[in-house]
């Protein structure tokens, strides 16, 4: 029989020494009857920090125990035993990221219960070890599943070995758009390279789509909707191949795509009119969201997670058709700015984590005040009740937009 600890943390003894140079600091600075008058609100919180240093040591101080008959992982309030020839296997559980390969934890199966195995515990590779030799690597068994599925499809390709290339063809593009969408991302947050991300950043969500139904499911969104309420199935290898699951996913190619259109649009464009825009992308996006769905085959209606995992991924497309169209209805407009003046009725600083400069001038749209976002500087520049002249401009879309430069 052989026990194993886990190995000793200090970030208890970090956490007890801020508490008390904390509580000594206040004790220092603060009048002697501080406490008294407020014994309440520091009884709760004392509380709350006794019921916190309680969960973290039931979870620090644990023993991992195997015997030739059975596994036990004991803490300070639960004691989990498990015979060894009730084990059906192992599953690996990974870090959220798709293409990570770093090892979270692994889950020893029965058909009963399941116990979790940290990676904290001391002589954690002879664990590992003992548990990769004698049960069977459930990961494995999935994997090998789905591709024999694929390779036996035949809408995909004639033989195995066509099969075999198109799944090889859907990762490397798979990797090619998210890498592209990482590559651009940066650029971001510089002002004079936005203009030049735009047309990537409008194309790579939409190749993306042209992918999910051209590999037919192949290529999927992620892996989110395949995982239980409890863990990730990370499919291992193909024994053919070498290579990780039979899938490729794609989400981050439409996820970071549409941060940028969605801050371009917040940032460099003020639109004035959306000319039933709200209507059109929810639709759109509706329709996109459904075929992709219909063609991956992602949703799991007995899994709560699948239901919103996918709830993000449609807000994701809605913002995508939105933002994009609100950008390229303004970067790809050639029409003639038209030269107005208007009065400024009203000026306010808005935000959270950053500062955003808003004017609001009198009659342009409809005789109703409408609200544009300027910088910094022409914001301080600008006073209440006084003229403001700008260049109103049609829009590819036919949505009106103003610009403060020709």
């Amino acid at each position: 029989m052989t026990t194993y600890k886990k190995k000793s943390s200090y970030i208890l003894l970090v956490f007890i020494i801020a508490l008390v140079l904390i509580i000594s600091s206040v004790k220092i600075f603060l009048p002697s009857n501080y406490f008294q008058l407020n014994i309440g609100f520091y009884l709760i919180t004392a509380t709350i920090i006794c019921i916190m240093l309680f969960y973290y040591m039931n979870k620090k101080v644990s023993y991992l125990t195997i015997s030739e008959r059975d596994l036990t992982k004991k803490n300070i309030l639960k004691k989990n035993t498990i015979r060894l020839d009730e084990i059906v296997g192992f599953e690996k559980e990974y870090w959220t990221s798709t293409y990570s390969k770093s090892l979270r934890y692994i889950l020893l199966k029965t058909n009963n219960k399941d116990i979790k195995i940290d990676l904290y515990y001391e002589d954690i590779n002879e664990i590992i070890n003992w548990i990769e030799t004698n049960f069977i690597d459930l990961n494995a068994v999935v994997a090998q599943k789905e591709w024999e599925q694929v390779l036996n499809n035949k809408e995909i390709g004639m033989n195995r070995f066509e099969r075999l290339q198109q799944v090889k063809k859907a990762k490397n593009i798979a990797i090619l758009l998210n890498g592209a969408s990482i590559i651009i991302f940066p650029f971001y947050f510089f002002s004079l390279t936005r203009p030049f991300i735009i047309i990537p950043a409008l194309i790579i969500p939409l190749l993306s789509f042209i992918a999910i139904f051209y590999f037919k499911g192949i290529i999927k969104f992620d892996d989110f909707s395949g995982k239980s309420d409890d863990h990730r199935v990370e499919k291992q290898s193909d024994p053919a191949t070498h290579n990780s699951s039979v899938n490729a996913y794609i989400l981050g190619a439409i996820g970071l795509p549409t941060l940028i259109l969605f801050g371009i649009y917040f940032i460099d464009y003020n639109v004035i009119n959306f000319n039933g825009l709200w209507k059109t992308a929810l639709l759109t996006s509706t329709i996109i969201f459904v075929l992709c769905l219909i063609r991956t085959k992602e949703f799991k209606s007995n899994k709560v997670l699948s239901y919103v995992s996918l709830s993000m991924i449609y807000v994701l497309i809605f913002g995508y058709t939105f933002s994009g169209a609100i950008v390229l209805n303004c970067a790809l407009d050639f029409s003639t700015p038209k030269k107005e003046t208007s009065v400024i009725i009203n000026k306010y600083v808005s935000g959270g984590k950053y500062d955003y400069y808003n004017i609001v001038i009198d009659k342009i749209n409809k005789n109703k005040p409408v609200k544009l976002r300027v910088n910094e500087v022409m914001y301080n520049e600008l006073q209440i009740n006084t003229n403001f002249t700008f260049f109103n401009k049609e829009g590819l879309l036919k949505m009106d937009w103003v610009s403060f430069d020709k």
